[in-house]
């Protein structure tokens, strides 16, 4: 059992990648090609781990990269990515943009190099079922008929790209696959109980074949074994899981405030229809009492009438069923 640091975090992921050999596996597996077909692979060195202080939790990582093909060698331009949450959709197309203008993104025949966008994530992706998802370019005419295009336009190659998302808590090993078998190192549920900063890893518990690819875990094993003893790294650990706290205590102080505005505005809602209905009832209130108002005034010149024409008192109280009082009230009101 291997005691190794955890890749998820930026600075021991960054120290892995900056081992050449390490590199070229992780790579080589996600091309899903030999490690012996990368030609040459130059990291960008302009590309850094993020350090400001609500960037901690993206690392990006930049290669040029020449492949043997079967067709001749191929050049492309690599960006990889690795982010522990959500949220992170502005960041990585900031920096896709910025790798579309950048100078040293461009091949020998001075045209800009196809570019493929590596994203290794620490949450799940809605929709995403797999661990590893590939997301290609493919051509189509008017009709909707793919064509089959043996050698991609340059145009295109220039102006588009091609990604491949990473999820790391839906990764399964798999014998037949080198990528799935390398980010096993990722798996967080081997995380040590008393210090997150280590993964507990025993390359044995996976059904990885002996040969090329084992040796080269077995050599990244010993690499994230080496990141352990880095006083460094520890420091570096320990500032992510500080910045990552404050990042989330952030969100959690935005998240209530949106709750809390949400609050506030379904009770002003409430609020605005309860006076749109006490505004309605005054209003049937006003045409009751103007409704009574009429009603009062028929009456009165009703019995203003026929006490003028000689009917007494009690014969007007009876025709309107009222006392004789009432009817004296009225006569002596219009007096």
């Amino acid at each position: 059992m291997a005691r190794i640091a955890n890749p998820i975090y930026d600075a021991a992921f960054k120290y892995l990648m900056d081992e050449p050999r390490v590199a070229k596996t992780l790579i080589a597996a996600v091309l899903k090609i030999k490690k012996s077909d990368i030609i040459e692979l130059t990291p960008d060195r302009n590309e850094i781990i993020t350090t400001k202080r609500d960037e901690i939790n993206a690392c990006r990582l930049d290669f040029s990269v020449r492949i043997q093909t079967e067709t001749g060698v191929k050049s492309i331009y690599i960006e990889l990515q690795k982010a522990w949450a959500k949220g992170e959709m502005k960041r990585f197309r900031s920096y896709l943009a910025a790798q579309y203008t950048r100078a040293s993104n461009v091949g020998k025949d001075n045209y800009p190099l196809p570019i493929l966008s590596i994203y290794i994530l620490g949450e799940k992706v809605d929709h995403l079922d797999g661990a590893v998802t590939y997301i290609t370019r493919h051509y189509y005419n008017q009709e909707g008929l793919e064509i089959n295009q043996d050698k991609p336009s340059w145009f295109v190659e220039c102006l588009s790209h091609n990604m491949v998302v990473i999820q790391i808590p839906k990764i399964k090993p798999r014998p037949d696959s080198s990528l799935d078998n390398l980010l096993t190192m990722f798996d967080q549920s081997k995380i040590d109980p008393d210090n997150h900063h280590v993964i507990c890893y025993d390359i044995d518990d996976y059904d990885i074949p002996k040969g090329e690819l084992r040796d080269d875990m077995r050599f990244i094993v010993r690499r994230l074994e080496q990141a352990t003893v880095s006083e460094e790294i520890r420091m570096k650990m320990d500032l992510e899981d500080k910045v990552e706290q404050m990042l989330f205590e952030k969100r959690s102080a935005e998240e209530k405030l949106v709750e809390q505005e949400k609050l506030l505005q379904e009770q002003a809602s409430q609020l605005q229809q309860q006076k749109s209905q006490l505004q309605e009832k005054d209003s049937q209130l006003q045409e009751q009492a103007s409704q009574l108002q009429q009603q009062t005034a028929r009456i009165t010149k009703s019995i203003q009438k026929m006490y003028s024409r000689g009917e007494s008192i009690e014969e007007i109280a009876e025709d309107f069923e009222v006392s004789v009082e009432f009817v004296k009230e009225v006569l002596k009101s219009v007096k």
